[in-house]
């Protein structure tokens, strides 16, 4: 029986104020949830939390899953302040509470991958490192909740730009649970992430055949037409376009967009991914006026996203200012790598390899305009970023 089936005659029969419906409330928004119908999501959870508290009080341990399903909407949508609040809200009702090690773990994991969305990576770190703990006191080394765990993590580690550490996570993940029944929607996710990792690494032809692994298990879990179909085609034309497969990699970078677009609006990061490789397509066929409109959409998309303040905004300007040189438009270049650049040191550091790329663009806008002596001064400062990077890598490598 659906659950709002049962929602209904539950409450016919016994009334609204009943131990029964928050609980049956809850499971329905978490089914909308799923099937992404926000709106209707937030009204079950905000309907339960209330009745929830008319019957338990204003602070009580049940309030926590329900902020964690608010949470977990909001976040779908990409409104990661909004999530976060709602998060902590579950966690500190945990603490305040005597909370279960699955209660609190599951808020530490959210708030882990919300603050690695918002490039708060320190933060993210210790959340995520307080989930692991609980995790492994509750359910031993070796499960689907360790591996979770260490998805997230990897995922915080590309973030960062460190592709072999997450890759280790990623890989990890999939070990934890070989001797267990078979998880294909896990599976998805893992060989999507291993997949993105491969293409960082430039392991293109390793790439196209994770994603499309993924896929064809992602088509077994949900069917044709779900959001997460949709980010795997849009994985796919990634590793065509790097394979030089230009018409490929469009068509298919176009029909995720549209899946994603039609399951859960266009205000998605994968959606600004997709509008970045479309763009960077358009540029290396030299169409530079629209790879500029696929490169706005992109900034535009982040900014409604994550504010002006995180390290994906910094790629988005990047992308712009390198093809503002392309175009000879000194000054709008010089304008989007300044912006890119201060990002790039903020989140990243002087040892991030865009870091070096930026300040080698910037002496080349200063070069076309003639700013001699600041051209060799940003050139002095690649050569010092690149020696570190060299260094860094090396170390990492023994």
């Amino acid at each position: 029986m659906k659950f709002s089936v049962l929602l209904e005659n539950v409450t016919k029969t016994y009334g609204e104020k009943n131990n029964e419906v928050p609980e049956l409330l809850y499971w329905l928004g978490l089914s909308q949830t799923y099937l992404r119908n926000h709106e209707a999501a937030l009204e079950s959870f905000h309907k339960g939390l209330k009745i929830n508290k008319d019957l338990y009080g204003e602070k009580n341990p049940k309030d926590s899953k329900f902020h964690l399903g608010i949470g977990k909407m909001y976040e779908q949508r990409s409104q990661l302040e909004e999530a976060l609040a709602y998060y902590t809200k579950a966690k500190d009702s945990c603490l305040s509470h005597n909370f279960s090690y699955e209660d609190l773990m599951n808020c530490w994991l959210c708030i882990g991958n919300v603050q690695t969305s918002l490039g708060r990576f320190e933060e993210a770190k210790q959340a995520l490192s307080n989930s692991l703990e609980l995790t492994i006191q509750a359910y031993g080394e070796k499960n689907i909740h360790v591996a979770n765990i260490y998805l997230s993590i990897g995922n915080l580690h590309k973030s960062q730009g460190q592709f072999q550490k997450a890759l280790i996570h990623f890989i990890t993940a999939m070990d934890l649970i070989k001797d267990q029944p078979v998880n294909l929607h896990f599976l998805s996710i893992c060989f999507n992430l291993i997949g993105d990792c491969y293409m960082k690494l430039g392991a293109y032809k390793d790439s196209l055949e994770m994603f499309q692994r993924a896929l064809k298990v992602t088509i077994q879990c949900f069917g044709q037409n779900h959001y997460e179909v949709g980010f795997g085609k849009i994985g796919i034309g990634m590793a065509l376009h790097r394979l030089n497969q230009y018409e490929e990699a469009i068509q298919s970078l176009e029909t995720g967009i549209k899946l994603i677009k039609n399951t859960a609006g266009g205000l998605q990061p994968d959606v600004a991914n997709a509008y970045t490789e479309l763009g960077s397509i358009k540029r290396a066929q030299g169409r530079w006026n629209e790879a500029r409109d696929y490169y706005q959409k992109t900034l535009d998309i982040n900014y409604q996203i994550y504010g002006d303040n995180h390290p994906t905004i910094a790629f988005s300007l990047y992308h712009l200012g390198s093809l503002c040189i392309n175009m000879k438009e000194f000054d709008n270049a010089e304008k989007y790598l300044e912006h890119a650049l201060k990002l790039f040191l903020k989140f990243h550091g002087e040892n991030f390899p865009n870091t070096a790329y930026c300040l080698d663009h910037l002496g080349t806008v200063n070069n076309n305009k003639q700013n001699f002596e600041e051209a060799d001064q940003e050139g002095l400062h690649v050569l010092s970023s690149l020696h570190r990077i060299v260094e860094v890598n090396t170390v990492s490598d023994r």
